[in-house]
């Protein structure tokens, strides 16, 4: 559900402002974003790729 729920917002945010996407959705995309991210290499690929 959060992976789709990720699909969703990027697609979302080519399309809207962030403050047009509710507060939700944005809140689970970055979650999904930084468990992706620290699965891949840990805490430090996240802050690396954040940048």
């Amino acid at each position: 559900m959060i992976d789709s729920n990720g699909s969703v917002v990027q697609a979302l945010r080519a399309l809207l402002r962030d403050d047009e996407i509710s507060a939700e959705a944005l809140q689970s995309h970055y979650v999904n974003y930084l468990h992706a991210e620290v699965m891949d290499g840990g805490f430090s690929t996240f802050v690396y790729n954040s940048r």
